[in-house]
């Protein structure tokens, strides 16, 4: 595919080709990431699932269940930037 980034470069200019390239280098690493994180959320809620009903309602209520997704949410969006590094510093 490199007469793809040629054709870009040629119609829309170098920086704009950057940008183009780096946000489909996010959007593929975000798309092969994603079930990555959502397996090892359902490993973290199956395991959950040992702990008895009022203690595991004491963790929810604490906010067990916002912790963990934002920890899923912060894997994927550092994920995302680093590719987007990756191919913004590869030209």
């Amino acid at each position: 595919m490199p007469w793809l980034g040629a054709l870009l470069a040629s119609l829309l200019g170098t920086a704009a080709a950057r940008v183009l390239t780096g946000v489909g280098v996010g959007l593929v690493t975000y798309a092969a990431l994603t079930p990555l994180i959502n397996s090892g959320l359902t490993i973290v809620r199956n395991m959950a699932a040992g702990i008895t009903g009022s203690v595991l309602q004491i963790c929810l209520l604490a906010g067990l269940g916002d912790c963990i997704s934002m920890l899923g949410s912060a894997l994927l969006t550092r994920a995302a930037i680093s590719a987007g590094r990756v191919a913004m510093a590869k030209r």
